[in-house]
C-alpha cells in the first residue's frame, strides 16, 4: 500500500469519524515528519511519491475546522508548524490559506503558550502568507498583526522570531496603502526596539523593514 493512499484514507474519515485531540495530533505529526524528512529542495522533484505529492491528498479545509474545534493549543501548535513547513510550495501555501489556516495561526499568536517553536512557526506563516499574491489586505482584517507584537514583545530575545516579524512586516509594508495601518498598530516602534538588541546576522531584516514604514512618516 502506498503512503498516499494511506494518507489518503485518513483524510477522508475525518469528516465521518470523531476524531479526539490525540488521534489528530499524531495525524498532524505524522503529515509533519513527512515534511521535515523530506531532503529541502528536493521536496517539488520528487514526482509521485514527493512528501508534498503525498500531502496534497489532505482535506486541509476538514482539517484546519478539527484543528479550530480542538480548543488544544498543543494541536493548533503542531498544525502551524506542519503549515509552516509547507513553504517549499506556493501552491500548498495558498491551498492551506484559502482553507482558513489562517484562523489556527491567529490562536497561536494569541495565546500564551511559552513553546517557542509554535511562536517561530505562526510568525513564520504569517511572512509566507503575506508573500502571496492579492492576500495583504485580507491578511491585515484578519487582525493577526496585533497580536504577532505582543508575541515579539514576549519573545523580544528570541532572533528567529524577530526574523519572521520583520520579514512580514517589511512583506506587507511594501504596499505603500497599508503603511498607515501598520504604523498605527505600532509595527515601528516595535522593530526600532527590536533593532537594539537584535543579532547582526538579521539586522538587515529588521532595518529594512524599519525603512520601509518611515517611507509613511
Amino acid at each position: 500500500i502506498k503512503l498516499k493512499e494511506v494518507v489518503k484514507a485518513v483524510s477522508d474519515s475525518m469528516s465521518t469519524v470523531v476524531w479526539n485531540n490525540q488521534l489528530l495530533c499524531a495525524f498532524l505529526e505524522l503529515l509533519l515528519s513527512l515534511l521535515t524528512l523530506s531532503d529541502e529542495g528536493n521536496q517539488e522533484e520528487e514526482g509521485e511519491e514527493g512528501a508534498l505529492s503525498v500531502i496534497n491528498v489532505v482535506d486541509t479545509r476538514t482539517l484546519v475546522d478539527l484543528t479550530q474545534k480542538s480548543n488544544d493549543i498543543d494541536t493548533s501548535g503542531i498544525f502551524t508548524t506542519f503549515a509552516y513547513n509547507c513553504s517549499a510550495s506556493k501552491g500548498m501555501l495558498a491551498q492551506l490559506y484559502q482553507s482558513g489556516a489562517l484562523k489556527v495561526v491567529k490562536t497561536v499568536l494569541e495565546s500564551t503558550v511559552d513553546d517557542e517553536t509554535y511562536v517561530i512557526a505562526a510568525a513564520g506563516c504569517v511572512r509566507f502568507f503575506t508573500s502571496l499574491d492579492g492576500q495583504e489586505v485580507f491578511i491585515l482584517d484578519a487582525g493577526v498583526i496585533e497580536p504577532l507584537l505582543v508575541q515579539l514583545i514576549r519573545f523580544s530575545s528570541s532572533p528567529d522570531i524577530i526574523s519572521e516579524v520583520a520579514m512580514a512586516v517589511y512583506n506587507l509594508a511594501v504596499q505603500p496603502e497599508l503603511r498607515h495601518f501598520l504604523l498605527e498598530k505600532g509595527c515601528l516602534s516595535s522593530l526600532q526596539a527590536c533593532l537594539e538588541v537584535v543579532d547582526e546576522g538579521i539586522k538587515e531584516e529588521v532595518e529594512e523593514a524599519i525603512a520601509v514604514l518611515q517611507m509613511e512618516v
